[in-house]
Order: structure tokens, then sequence, then C-alpha cells
């Protein structure tokens, strides 16, 4: 990343315009009655959002069911190019947004 890049992102943390996701099982979501990680939820939605299919999740040995974000974020990027990363982050605060209140 350029340094002009660490500081929107340092900038976007400090503001509360993004939430960064320091451990994978650190926080869990109410969905359907079932305790799931927060971070799976995250990737689901985003999967949805951009029609991301089990194929093109396999190379990375996953599926849409079992995809962690960075995953879905890789496939993302494979497809849009690098600077798609940075609009998957108003995507990501609104997903976000819509589970805060379900966490357990």
């Amino acid at each position: 990343m350029k340094e002009s890049d660490w500081r929107g992102l340092i900038s976007a943390v400090r503001s509360g315009n993004l939430v960064p996701m320091v451990g994978t099982d650190l926080m869990r979501v109410e969905v359907e009655g079932r305790s799931v990680n927060y971070d799976h939820v995250i990737a689901e939605e985003l999967a949805k959002g951009h029609g991301i299919t089990d194929a093109e999740l396999v190379a990375l040995g996953t599926s849409v069911s079992e995809a962690a974000l960075n995953d879905v974020v890789s496939v993302c990027i494979k497809r849009d190019g690098d600077r798609s990363r940075w609009d998957l982050h108003n995507e990501h605060n609104d997903v976000c947004l819509l589970y805060t209140s379900r966490c357990v």
C-alpha cells in the first residue's frame, strides 16, 4: 500500500467509518437462531452481492457456505482489480451495520 492509502485507512478507522477485523473468531452474531462467525456472515453477504459462486472459490479450497472474508475479497480483487478493495469498504460497513445489533 502507498503512504496515502495508509493515511486514508487510519482516518476511516478514527472516524468510525471502518471497523478493523483483527481475528476471525472474535465476534459471533445470531443468524436464523444460530451463533455464526461474524467474518463469515460478512463474507457470505458480500459474496451474494457480487454474485460469487462456489466455482470461483474452489481454487481457494472453499465454498460460499464456508468462505472467510479474505476469500471473498480475493475473488473480488481478481475480478475487478486491486482498487476494488476500497469499494468493498463501504459494502463491508453496510453489512456490519445490519449485523452489529445481533452480536452474541
